[in-house]
């Protein structure tokens, strides 16, 4: 399980849609493959998730399941490439 802080992120929601960006990094050692990514807004005082979405998929640990990551090696042009901004709009 990889984590990621949005220390204040949620209290700049308003109605209507939101996004953010938010990079998690993803160790090293992960094996090749295709796996399911789950999210969550944890509460920081209980560790558990904390908010409910209005959206399908919860899981019963809280975690909500937004689509697939598929974990490859990198080619070695993939390695010396700068980052392409990802995120940045």
């Amino acid at each position: 399980m990889a984590r990621a802080s949005a220390v204040g992120l949620v209290q700049r929601w308003m109605p209507g849609d939101s996004g953010a960006y938010v990079t998690v990094p993803i160790s090293a050692r992960l094996t090749p493959g295709v796996y399911k990514l789950g999210i969550a807004l944890v509460d920081p005082a209980t560790g558990k998730p904390g908010v409910d979405f209005a959206m399908e998929d919860r899981q019963v640990d809280g975690r909500y399941l937004v689509g697939n990551l598929d974990v490859r090696e990198m080619t070695a042009a993939e390695r010396v490439r700068e980052p392409d901004g990802l995120g940045a709009d």
